[in-house]
């Protein structure tokens, strides 16, 4: 039991307590932002991959119709566990990255109308961001909550 951490805003990573504990809030918010976009861009990529399956199916395109669904179902998975912020997230990611490099360029080899050429392209940009570990550009950053200077800290 942490009594700990009903202090904080959030749940937190054991580590060290006290006044130190308010050192990793920033970063840790930083990385639920970071996760919460991740999750959204996912997600987009989601829908767009349904779409695509749905085509796929209607037009008589079995293999695409295949690989769409099992993509659409890794980053159903990958977005659930950065939801969560489960501990498998970032190794998940990883293999996510490469599948949806893989499945890229099995879509590109696939005869199709164009159709795809959209959802190729959101896939390459997802699998590249991450590699990268982040789906947003790493730009300055706003300052999420200044530092809590309020009084003595001695």
């Amino acid at each position: 039991m942490q009594p700990q951490q009903s202090l904080a805003n959030g749940p937190q990573v054991a580590g060290p307590q006290g006044s130190a504990a308010l050192a990793p809030q920033v970063p840790q918010q930083q990385q639920q932002v970071d996760g919460q976009q991740t999750a959204t861009v996912l997600q987009e990529l989601e829908r767009m991959l349904d779409q695509a399956n749905v085509y796929a199916l209607e037009n008589g395109q079995p293999v695409v119709a295949r690989l769409t669904e099992d993509l659409e179902e890794l980053i159903e998975t990958q977005r659930k566990l950065i939801l969560r912020q489960s501990p498998f997230a970032e190794s998940f990611r990883q293999a996510v990255a490469t599948t949806l490099q893989q499945g890229s360029q099995q879509l590109q080899q696939q005869p199709n109308d164009g159709a795809l050429q959209e959802v190729v392209a959101k896939i390459q940009q997802a699998s590249a961001a991450l590699q990268s570990g982040s789906l947003q550009p790493q730009s300055p950053q706003q300052p999420q909550q200044p530092p809590a200077q309020t009084g003595p800290q001695n």
